[in-house]
């Protein structure tokens, strides 16, 4: 199955972090973000990528067109074996589209009626794409979305009148109402959800669209999630490699 990755926006919030970098080429340990998600569907057996870029199409391109030629020694063996069978497409899905007209840039490279993964080029799990895509099809709807609770970001206060704190819990994932994880199934019908301009937004009106016809589903996902947002997220994500707890490779 067909594997599609957003990797074509500014990506705003975290340009501090590398001006001269999209968002997904930026690294966590040797590799680009971008590589990570890649290397995630791959160890499922999933290799044919559809890239939708945009913004810095060039240095995806430059990567992606040379990357069996790098010679990295902090890169494993069991990753450059797995990084030798993707068979990449890069597309150029326009520097100022939002998502909807990018996706709808792919419609010519889906068969009729073809089943296909969609995704964020910012965001890693651990979830597993078997039976992600199991689900889809048992379901038999036009689009499936990937629910996760969010990581906890806030500690949880109570305090009196005057102000003394009584109770104070870091607080739990748990506390979390569900989020969309970005980690879809699409069937080829919803191309006829999009709009053929450059303001057309997938998770807008397209999938507002396809929820009023019963044709949106949800696959539960209670494991590791994280989305590299902003430059704190960035700054995390690196701690939690360096120090080995790698929770999305699962090769």
């Amino acid at each position: 199955m067909k594997v599609v990755i957003f990797c074509g926006g500014l990506g705003e919030r975290i340009s501090s972090i590398n001006t001269d970098l999209p968002k997904p080429m930026l690294k966590i340990g040797p590799m680009p973000i971008l590589l990570h998600i890649i290397l995630h569907y791959a160890s499922f057996g999933y290799t044919e990528f559809y890239l939708l870029a945009g913004y810095k199409i060039d240095k995806i391109r430059n990567y992606f067109n040379n990357i069996n030629k790098f010679r990295n020694p902090n890169i494993d063996s069991k990753t450059k074996i797995l990084i030798r069978k993707l068979n990449i497409k890069i597309i150029n899905s326009g520097k100022h589209s939002n998502t909807g007209f990018r996706l709808k840039s792919l419609e010519k490279y889906i068969k009729k009626n073809e089943n296909f993964f969609l995704t964020y080029g910012d965001g890693l799990s651990n979830i597993n794409m078997n039976e992600l895509k199991n689900y889809h099809i048992k379901k038999k709807k036009l689009l499936t979305i990937t629910s996760v609770k969010p990581p906890a970001r806030f500690g949880h206060i109570q305090f009196d009148d005057k102000h003394y704190v009584r109770k104070f819990n870091e607080k739990l994932q748990t506390d979390e109402g569900w989020i969309s994880g970005g980690f879809f199934v699409c069937n080829q019908k919803i191309f006829s959800y999009l709009d053929n301009n450059k303001d057309c937004t997938f998770e807008q009106k397209p999938i507002k669209k396809l929820v009023k016809k019963k044709q949106v589903v949800t696959f539960i996902h209670k494991k590791k999630w994280f989305c590299v947002d902003n430059p704190r997220d960035y700054k995390i994500i690196n701690e939690i490699f360096k120090k080995g707890k790698i929770f999305w490779k699962l090769f």
